[in-house]
């Protein structure tokens, strides 16, 4: 597995640095965001790679919390790591709205606390909106809105009601510049 995922970003980095001579290196943005993943709230960091082909690669880290019932039967909320790797492929409607498809794999660090698991992995998809705030190649900064979905199969197995967490509806929001 890790073979074919070296060798795709390798073939994804050649072919990017092809396309880059005549690309503006300025189109690679970064990002904040809030998350909701089947009612995990978390929050994130992204970066998006230089466009080719119309279709982008974007990497996210995100940091979520889920609601569960500790050993005193308590409810309370503990942070999980959760990373993305995906294609985004877009198409702009008109000069300040970008319509997206991105999908890819999720990669879990569950908190011990609640999983014996070390880390998961599974795979997300989301359809987006961008709303840019600037007209041209001078684009400064857009607010994004994605709806879809994770599967990881994920769950909490050392609490008391064995739940599943990041699986399911996703909903994210953030700020790219």
């Amino acid at each position: 597995m890790k073979k074919i995922i070296l060798f795709t970003f390798s073939i994804l980095l050649f072919v990017s640095s092809l396309q880059a001579q005549d690309r503006d290196f300025k189109r690679v943005s970064f990002g904040l965001q809030i998350n909701n993943v089947h009612g995990n709230f978390g929050i994130g960091l992204q970066a998006l790679s230089p466009e080719f082909y119309n279709m982008r690669v974007s990497l996210r880290g995100n940091l979520n919390w889920l609601s569960h019932q500790n050993d005193a039967q308590e409810e309370t909320w503990t942070e999980y790591g959760m990373v993305q790797l995906g294609w985004q492929y877009h198409h702009m409607i008109t000069n300040r709205i970008k319509l997206y498809t991105e999908g890819g794999m999720v990669g879990l660090i569950p908190n011990p606390k609640f999983s014996t698991d070390v880390f998961k992995v599974g795979g997300y998809g989301v359809f987006g909106f961008e709303f840019l705030f600037t007209d041209g190649e001078d684009r400064d900064w857009a607010y994004f809105v994605e709806l879809g979905g994770t599967g990881t199969g994920a769950r909490a197995n050392r609490t008391l009601t064995n739940k599943f967490y990041a699986t399911g509806f996703l909903v994210s929001v953030g700020f790219r510049f």
